[in-house]
């Protein structure tokens, strides 16, 4: 799933999108092939399974257009989140900043090489999660 996945391994919207959009033009193909089969003289029993077939796919047509609609929604909250998050992460590291700033103005030398001691140890570990 190379091409399809994000980062996280989910599948993207921007495949998500692009899937719909071919296949509603695979529906759009069908339901003009349906409508010209109903501009022919047919039996009355194949009439019938034209007109069931034409509004079927006039259903999915309406569904595929909701679902379209629910994308675009579903595309513009996560990119609102993208950016909520981005705000949250910079608010947070200029308050780290500020702090650290305000803690490393209090120390002596000697304290001050162990707080970087320390923190360059947590930076090493793994398991430690970074913003």
């Amino acid at each position: 799933m190379d091409e399809l996945d994000d980062s996280d391994g989910t599948v993207s919207l921007d495949f998500v999108r692009d899937a719909l959009v071919v296949w509603l033009g695979t529906l759009e193909k069908a339901i003009e092939r349906v409508d010209a089969l109903s501009d022919q003289q047919l039996p009355p029993e194949i009439a019938e399974h034209v007109t069931q077939a034409q509004q079927a796919l006039a259903t999915l047509n309406g569904d595929a257009g909701f679902m379209d609609w629910l994308l675009h929604d579903a595309i513009h909250y996560m990119e609102l989140l993208e950016t909520q998050h981005k705000s949250l992460r910079e608010s947070f590291n200029a308050g780290w900043q500020a702090q650290y700033n305000a803690i490393v103005a209090q120390l002596s030398a000697v304290e001050h090489a162990q707080l970087r001691e320390a923190l360059a140890r947590i930076d090493r570990k793994p398991d430690v999660p970074h913003v």
